[in-house]
């Protein structure tokens, strides 16, 4: 016969291996498994509880054996814990409130801790609650009706309690579990994004810089600082006459680019503002490469989104962009504004549909996006092309008198990685009339 001690180990083991299954089947996920970072950290955490040291597990414990910091490094590097630890969070309730909604077991990372807890899913028949002795050490665990005692299983927790994913970089779900630094220094980002465009005006870049950079200062583990900074600089590098300057700025956009994806490697902001370096290096290939991923984690989000839509554009992606756009929902459409609609007309553009092009890019200027150099020529462009060469002419002339010193000859050719598109302009707004201006 099968002694008590053995019949309850017994079912210790099982409820382990039920719950090593569970952990499996999440970091097999599409979402997690693009993420070695963020699956050690999950793995460790729950093999941690398993062994019966969740009481233990800190941000000092995860940092050294899981991201092999050293003893000396980790008083730098808990900040670093905490913002890994809250995507994890983030990747779990995104998991099940899509591909793992009918799992039978499910994992949570509560809010300012790191030992995870676990609940049975309410479609399942709830188990036989067994002794919680021998302990595993999960005390911290709260367990409000136990399904499957031995301090594994934690029950109660429904899964509306979870923050709902985020569309965006930005997530505002764990807003009191930060500190007062980290909130200012989000803010002061999500701010300074919405300063980025027209991404010729370099005095407004200049602003969204310092803005960038105060968020570093306030936060100098988040993520969003970087990304920002990174794009910025960018834009910057590829609007400046001075080339050892532009040379310098894209220096430090990489850095800064880097930095952004070491702190948040599957961030959407983060391959976005990656993306945009490699752009404003002429790495194409792997520009058009990392803002696919951008977009695919977050499809919705309007600065994802721009910058896509401008990678696409120079790189002769004109059906991609309109067949993107045509598949957002309503909803979005309206959230994207003139970043949508310029796209979209840009895109019309050169694929020979003038007169819906000057529709699109007349729509955002009615919705006061950020008008400049870039979207006139597009628009001068058209009205020539359609034949309407009168607001065609009127236009040149409006470009060269408000930015005498744009230079959108000269812009396009760096810009496209075909001359093709850019000759075309080039020759449309020739033909109406603008010239380059002493």
């Amino acid at each position: 016969m099968t002694s008590e001690a053995e019949s309850q180990t017994n079912k210790i083991d099982a409820a382990h291996d039920e719950l090593r299954a569970a952990l499996a089947t999440v970091l097999s996920s599409s979402e997690f498994s693009g993420s070695a970072r963020m699956q050690n950290f999950l793995k460790y955490v729950v093999e941690e509880a398993l062994a019966g040291r969740a009481q233990n597990i800190k941000a000092k414990t995860i940092g050294m054996d899981v991201h092999g910091y050293s003893p000396d490094e980790i008083s730098d590097r808990e900040g670093v814990v905490r913002v890994d630890a809250g995507r994890v969070r983030r990747k779990l309730a995104k998991y099940y409130a899509e591909e793992g909604q009918s799992d039978a077991i499910k994992i949570y990372l509560p809010t300012g801790r790191y030992a995870p807890e676990f609940s049975r899913n309410a479609s399942e028949e709830t188990a036989e609650e067994v002794p919680s002795k021998p302990r595993l050490g999960i005390a911290a665990i709260s367990v409000v009706v136990p399904i499957i005692a031995v301090g594994i299983w934690m029950a109660g927790r429904a899964t509306h309690d979870l923050p709902p994913p985020s569309i965006t970089s930005i997530d505002h779900s764990e807003i009191f579990d930060i500190s007062p630094n980290r909130v200012e220094a989000i803010n002061l980002a999500v701010k300074a994004r919405g300063l980025i465009f027209p991404a010729t005006d370099a005095q407004r870049l200049s602003i969204a810089l310092q803005a960038f950079q105060i968020s570093i200062g306030k936060d100098n583990v988040y993520f969003g600082g970087y990304a920002g900074a990174a794009q910025v600089l960018a834009s910057l590098a590829l609007i400046d006459p001075d080339r050892e300057r532009a040379k310098k700025n894209l220096a430090l956009a990489a850095q800064n680019g880097k930095e952004a994806t070491r702190l948040a490697p599957d961030e959407a902001w983060s391959l976005s503002a990656q993306a945009w370096v490699e752009f404003a290096v002429r790495n194409h290939g792997s520009a058009l490469e990392l803002s696919q991923r951008a977009v695919a984690l977050a499809p919705l989000d309007p600065h994802i989104l721009e910058f896509d839509f401008l990678i696409s554009l120079f790189n002769g992606r004109f059906q991609h962009i309109l067949d993107t756009a045509t598949q957002l929902p309503v909803s979005a459409k309206s959230v994207q504004g003139f970043v949508y609609s310029n796209a979209i007309g840009s895109a019309q553009y050169h694929t020979g549909d003038y007169d819906s092009a000057i529709h699109s890019l007349e729509q955002a200027i009615a919705a006061q996006g950020p008008f400049g150099p870039i979207s006139l020529t597009y628009l001068t462009a058209a009205y020539q092309r359609a034949g309407d060469t009168e607001n065609a002419k009127y236009l040149a002339s409006v470009m060269m008198k408000n930015w005498p010193q744009a230079r959108p000859d000269l812009l396009f050719f760096a810009l496209f990685s075909d001359p093709a598109p850019a000759q075309d302009l080039l020759d449309a707004i020739t033909a109406a009339g603008w010239r380059v201006q002493n």
